[in-house]
C-alpha cells in the first residue's frame, strides 16, 4: 500500500515540476520574434492547462482505484471469502458477473483479461477455496466520475465505517486547510461543502476538457493549478491515513501484536521527541512506530534515537531503567497514542537494514 501513495505522490511532483515551468519559460521565450515561437506562446498556456487538469484527475482516479484493490486484497489475507466485508463481497459478486455479461473484457479498461479469469476468480471465492483470488475490476468498477461522494463509496465498501467524516479529520486535509484558509487556530475538520466543492471543480474541469477539447471557458493560471495540485495530494493523504489507521487497528490493535509506549509528558522539540515508561520490550534504534489521535490522526515512522539520562543507545531492554527519551521521525501531537512493532510490515513501512 506504501508504494500506491508513493507512486501518486511521484506524479504530482512531476506535475509541480511541469506548473513551475510555465512562466521562467514563457519568459526566456516571450522576446523571441519568431512568429513561429509566438503563435507557440499563445496557445501554450490553453493547452497546459489542459493536460495538467487531466493529468490530475487521472492520478488522482487511479490511485483510489489502486489503493482501493490493494487493501481489498489485504483485507482477505488469510480470511475465508466469506468473512470479508458484506458490502465488499456483494459489490465483487455483482460486478463481476455483470462486466462479463457486458462482454467488456479483452479492450479497453480490460486488456488482456477473460472471461475465464474471471469465472474462475468468482468461482474459487463464491466456494470458499483457501487460494481464491478477488477480481480487482470488479472492486474498482464505477459508473460514474470519483466526485468525493463516489470515493467514499468505493472505499467504504472495504468495511471502514464514518469516512466523510474521518477523512475530512486526518492530519494531511486539516493541514492543508489550515494553510489554504490562512487559519491561526487549531483546525479540527476541513467543512465538508470545501472537499465537495473542490474535488467537483476538478471532475467538471476534466470534463469540460475531454468533451470540449482544447476550448475549456475558464484557464487556471499556474498558482491556482498548484493549489489544486496541493489539495489533490491532500485528500489522498487523508484517505491513504484512513485505511492505514482501519489496517492498524485491525491487524495489530485488536490483536494485541504491538506494544503501547506510554509517553510520560507532552512532547518536545517540535513534537519528535518523547519520554516514555520503559517499554519492558527490546526497543531499537530503527524500530517501526506509530500513533494515533482523535477519530482519524496516524502517523507511522521509526525510531531515530533513544537516550538515557543524556546517553544515546541503540537498543534498550534493560527493566533497571524506569523511563527513557527516544526521539521520532515524525511529529506526535499531544494526547496521542504511541505503539511499536516487534517486526517489519512492508505494507507501510520500508525495509531497514540493521
Amino acid at each position: 500500500m506504501r508504494s500506491n501513495i508513493e507512486r501518486l505522490l511521484s506524479e504530482l511532483k512531476d506535475a509541480r515540476t511541469l506548473i513551475d515551468s510555465i512562466a521562467p519559460v514563457n519568459d526566456a521565450l516571450s522576446g523571441q520574434l519568431n512568429n513561429a515561437i509566438q503563435t507557440y506562446l499563445s496557445v501554450r498556456r490553453r493547452f497546459d492547462y489542459a493536460a495538467l487538469v487531466v493529468a490530475i484527475y487521472a492520478s488522482y482516479e487511479k490511485f483510489i482505484e489502486d489503493i482501493v484493490a490493494a487493501y481489498a486484497r489485504v483485507k482477505a489475507m488469510g480470511k475465508p471469502y466469506s468473512m470479508l466485508p458484506p458490502k465488499l463481497i456483494e459489490k465483487h459478486c455483482r460486478k463481476s458477473t455483470e462486466i462479463v455479461s457486458k462482454g467488456f473484457l479483452g479492450r479497453g479498461r480490460y486488456p488482456g483479461i477473460t472471461e475465464f479469469t474471471v469465472i474462475d476468480n468468482l468461482y474459487q471465492c463464491m466456494s470458499d477455496s483457501p487460494n481464491y483470488r478477488l477480481n480487482d475490476i470488479a472492486i474498482v468498477a464505477h459508473e460514474s466520475n470519483l466526485r468525493y461522494y463516489e470515493t467514499l463509496t468505493l472505499i467504504g465498501n472495504l468495511g471502514i465505517d464514518d469516512l466523510c467524516n474521518k477523512v475530512r479529520h486526518t492530519e494531511s486535509l486539516t493541514n492543508w486547510f489550515k494553510n489554504t484558509s490562512a487559519s491561526t487556530g487549531e483546525v479540527e475538520g476541513v467543512p465538508l461543502e470545501t472537499v465537495l466543492t473542490r474535488l467537483e471543480d476538478l471532475v467538471e474541469r476534466r470534463n469540460q476538457i475531454t468533451h470540449r477539447g482544447g476550448s475549456p471557458d475558464s484557464i487556471l493560471g499556474p498558482q491556482e493549478l498548484r493549489e489544486l495540485v496541493e489539495f489533490v495530494e491532500a485528500v489522498c493523504q487523508g484517505i491513504f491515513e484512513v485505511i492505514v489507521r482501519d489496517y492498524l487497528e485491525l491487524e495489530y490493535l485488536a490483536t494485541g501484536r504491538t506494544s503501547e509506549l506510554t509517553i510520560k509528558e507532552d512532547p518536545i522539540k517540535d513534537g519528535t521527541v518523547v519520554i516514555i515508561d520503559n517499554p519492558r520490550v527490546k526497543t531499537c534504534k530503527g524500530q517501526p512506530v506509530f500513533y494515533i489521535a482523535g477519530v482519524s490522526r496516524i502517523a507511522v515512522g521509526r525510531v531515530k534515537d533513544i537516550q538515557i539520562n543524556g546517553t544515546s543507545y541503540d537498543f534498550v531492554d534493560d527493566l533497571r531503567f524506569i523511563e527513557l527519551g527516544i526521539e521520532l521521525d515524525f511529529k506526535i501531537p499531544k494526547s496521542a497514542m504511541l505503539y511499536q512493532l516487534a517486526t517489519e510490515d512492508e505494507l507501510l513501512w520500508p525495509v531497514v537494514e540493521r
